[in-house]
């Protein structure tokens, strides 16, 4: 969330487009871990499942990037003051 606010006060959209695909890139992450603590047995299987539902957040900022990606609007710095 704080890297796509980052992004977010850019005001360009090609730049908001990139924070969020770093967001992205940290869900992967976050699901490498998450992996990484159930082999090692460090969590029981029931708690992997349990936040497993969060792997469906990265289709969501997927279509939120395609949606920028082919939105018109360029951002604020576009317009001037």
């Amino acid at each position: 969330m704080d890297t796509i606010s980052k992004g977010f006060e850019r005001n360009r959209n090609k730049e908001f487009t990139q924070f969020v695909s770093t967001a992205k890139g940290s869900c992967c992450a976050l699901r490498s871990r998450l992996y990484h603590v159930v082999d090692r047995n460090c969590i029981i299987q029931e708690q992997f499942e349990n936040t497993r539902t969060s792997f469906y957040l990265k289709e969501k900022i997927n279509a939120f990037i395609n949606y920028l990606i082919n939105s018109e609007l360029k951002g604020s710095k576009y317009y001037g003051p």
